[in-house]
């Protein structure tokens, strides 16, 4: 049977020895480096003849890395065993790169899908021997894309071009290539696409794919923000709150978050009743300002929730309602984590002091009917 080879780092990493049994071939790839081996296996027994008896079957993903320190120009591959499926690799990678200077950051080069049996020598070395593997180096994901989609952005189609650059953003029927989808959507935004102005704005933003460039993503998500896209005129706005890449000016942030949660932007209505209650960009109004909360509240943003109820508590924009400041609270510290969900339960439970034993018991129930139809 012939098998796919693995990836060959650095000829100093690497020892390989061809196995031949009566079971089958494999070729063994011993990381000598990092202790450990890894075997493309034609059957168990081969399995078994190279990890010895005491071994058990897992499945997941093995993922060669490169270390790039950022102290230095020095890197080196290093091999990680994940029992996770890829989108959760790309996520612990990703906070991986998030470092400080100094640090390590990590690049995919290798991505190998299989159920192995994994043996722990009385020396800690541990040997992972492939049975069923679909090796897919990095960068060769089998391409799915419609030929036909392709072919008319080929030919200059505006939305053809946005959905090709995005099946390249999120990595859907081709492998993750931002500047790929750099590309694609510079031609369809180019042709006044809102939605890929939008998208080619948080590359420039992120600097995927491009280089990071703020004034480039304030002047893409204001042509899409000009078309009304909610997205933008909410990311436009927050440009103009906190003076990225444009003069500071909350009365401009106000309008553009007011047009986003118009359209139902949770973010942006929640942001415009901060400025409300804050007096920021406009004239402090707090029945605007609880107004506007709720509409977020009700979308399930747990800050807006907390907000809210805190208003009902202290009758801030609303009349004094200790059941509905409960429920409002609940929801918050049921949704928020750490030192927030913390802050939420304590206010909360000072609302529910004051409360009486059946008044307390509706607002619960209230709540958990609530999340039950809402977490699904």
């Amino acid at each position: 049977m012939e098998h796919a080879q693995p990836y060959r780092p650095r000829a100093r990493f690497l020892q390989r020895l061809h196995l031949a049994h009566p079971h089958g071939h494999a070729e063994f790839v011993a990381f000598s480096r990092h202790r450990l081996g890894i075997a493309c296996a034609a059957s168990h027994g081969l399995c078994h003849h190279i990890l010895g008896q005491r071994s058990q079957i897992q499945t997941g993903y093995f993922v060669l890395l490169r270390d790039f320190h950022h102290s230095s120009t020095l890197s080196k591959t290093t091999p990680r065993w994940f029992p996770c499926p890829p989108p959760r690799i790309d996520a612990v990678l990703s906070r991986r790169s998030q470092t400080p200077p100094k640090l390590t950051c990590y690049r995919v080069l290798y991505l190998c899908e299989a159920t192995v049996l994994i043996s722990i020598s009385t020396r800690h070395l541990f040997c992972f021997a492939i049975l069923v593997a679909s090796l897919i180096p990095a960068g060769a994901q089998q391409e799915t894309i419609d030929p036909a989609l392709r072919a008319k952005a080929s030919a200059g189609d505006a939305q053809s071009e946005f959905l090709l650059g995005q099946a390249y953003a999120l990595g859907k029927g081709a492998q993750q290539d931002y500047a790929q989808a750099a590309l694609w959507l510079r031609r369809a935004a180019d042709q006044g696409v809102a939605k890929a102005q939008l998208s080619l704005g948080l590359l420039y933003d992120h600097g995927e794919g491009v280089p990071q460039d703020e004034a480039q993503a304030a002047g893409w998500y204001r042509k899409a923000a000009l078309q009304g896209n909610a997205e933008a005129q909410y990311n436009l706005g927050t440009f103009y709150e906190r003076g990225i890449a444009v003069p500071q000016d909350y009365s401009q942030a106000a309008d553009l978050y007011r047009r986003s949660a118009i359209q139902g932007n949770a973010s942006a209505q929640f942001n415009l009743a901060l400025f409300y209650d804050n007096g920021q960009g406009m004239a402090r109004d707090f029945a605007q300002a609880a107004a506007w909360y709720r509409k977020a509240a009700e979308q399930g943003l747990p800050r807006a929730q907390f907000n809210l109820g805190s208003m009902y508590a202290n009758g801030q924009g609303v009349l004094v309602n200790l059941p509905e400041a409960y429920f409002w609270l609940d929801l918050s510290a049921s949704t928020w984590s750490g030192a927030r969900q913390q802050q939420a339960i304590q206010a909360r439970d000072t609302v529910a002091a004051h409360l009486s034993p059946s008044d307390l018991n509706a607002a619960q129930e209230r709540a958990a009917k609530w999340l039950a139809a809402h977490q699904k």
